[in-house]
């Protein structure tokens, strides 16, 4: 991996580029960085879809100063000639700048950087937000290669999604950077949560522990399966806990059918999609991020900043950054009985719970803010640029 310590100035516009089909994670990674870009003077574009869907990552976009381009879905090898024609002229707007890739996947993003290759675009990055499923036939991974030498750097969220994207798909680490997600903390903050109203509105009794966890239910990767099986076990040894899924999906109806068969449907509480997150975090006595693999969870920073004493799986950035019992209780992905455990401990340990809340909560203001995620991946556009200019390697 490489050091952006030692990057030099002088770079031109930025254009973000996703093809983005949902609001999530790497949605709320677009905004901050657009924020952070714009707030340090840079020209900042994004092109995405105009799929009403993810409305509000362009809303928020063009609310911090960014260049918006909207474009609908070209479907079949026609569109898509369209579809290069129309990046080209866009993108030749941005002449001499860097072109930075967040998509749903590796195994995407040839029309843009095509585009933006015929437009004049001098760098281009990638961030990979995550690692696959399960590791692709060697085809594929062979392809990737190929298209790597397209790129000047590649960022990842975490070092252990780096690993696997060098180690288990071959890429070259020479052009990986680790750059880590972030937590809008003027959002997160403990002195806008509003702990009794939350609980009065859910109907959780002043006296009951409430063990929740935040999530789209999309995915059986998040975890929230494992999360209602350990809510059963625990609820066996403390009935009067109470349980919080925020969230929706696909999942949902199979996930209140498995509390119902668990005999925890009464006690759990499903509220769908919400966009209260910070005041909904600050009910809760205890944070659960169960996931079975991530990349740089969200879900668990904001948890933290919110002064929520957390427990959650080793995945992603987590077993990098995450002092276990200093700012967390980690857990190994998919072991039930050790979430369990680890939030009764919680429950049951004032001094533990305290101990987490206040350390959880420095840890994200000093690693995790959005002046961390704004000056990391400027540091890597630096670093690209410098190299661009002076003959680096495709």
């Amino acid at each position: 991996m490489v050091d952006v310590s030692d990057a030099e100035p002088g770079l031109g516009p930025v254009v973000l580029f996703t093809n983005s089909w949902m609001m999530g994670g790497m949605e709320q990674h677009i905004v901050s960085l657009g924020r952070g870009l714009r707030r340090r003077g840079y020209r900042t574009s994004l092109i995405c879809s105009s799929d009403p869907v993810i409305a509000p990552l362009r809303e928020a976009c063009e609310a911090e100063g960014v260049e918006v381009h909207a474009l609908d879905d070209a479907r079949g090898a026609i569109a898509k000639v369209g579809r290069l024609r129309d990046l080209e002229r866009l993108l030749q707007n941005y002449r001499g700048g860097t072109l930075h890739l967040h998509l749903t996947g590796p195994f995407r993003g040839e029309l843009p950087m095509l585009a933006g290759r015929a437009a004049g675009i001098r760098c281009f990055v990638r961030t990979e937000h995550q690692p696959l499923e399960e590791v692709p036939p060697w085809k594929d991974r062979l392809w990737l290669r190929v298209k790597d030498h397209g790129l000047d750097a590649v960022i990842c969220v975490s070092g252990q999604n780096a690993e696997y994207h060098t180690r288990d798909l071959g890429r070259n680490a020479a052009r990986f950077f680790t750059v880590h997600n972030c937590v809008d903390l003027g959002r997160f903050d403990p002195a806008a949560g509003d702990r009794e109203g939350a609980r009065a509105e859910l109907g959780v009794a002043a006296g009951s522990p409430l063990i929740g966890v935040v999530s789209r239910l999309t995915e059986e990767r998040k975890g929230i399966s494992q999360f209602l099986e350990m809510a059963a076990q625990l609820a066996a040894s403390c009935p009067a806990s109470r349980f919080l899924v925020v969230g929706d999906g696909d999942l949902r109806p199979r996930l209140e059918a498995q509390a119902r068969e668990l005999g925890i449907g009464q006690q759990t509480i499903f509220t769908g999609e919400r966009k209260d997150i910070p005041r909904l975090l600050s009910a809760l006595d205890v944070f659960v991020m169960p996931s079975l693999w991530e990349g740089g969870p969200y879900t668990l920073l904001e948890a933290m900043a919110m002064r929520i004493p957390s427990v959650t799986t080793a995945v992603g950035m987590v077993p990098e950054t995450v002092v276990p019992r200093e700012h967390a209780l980690v857990v190994p992905p998919g072991d039930v009985g050790a979430l369990a455990r680890s939030v009764g401990e919680i429950l049951t340990d004032a001094e533990l719970r305290d101990h987490l809340a206040e350390s959880g909560y420095q840890l994200v203001h000093e690693r995790f803010s959005e002046d961390n995620l704004a000056e990391g991946v400027i540091g890597v556009y630096k670093r690209v640029s410098r190299r661009a200019i002076h003959g680096g390697f495709r």
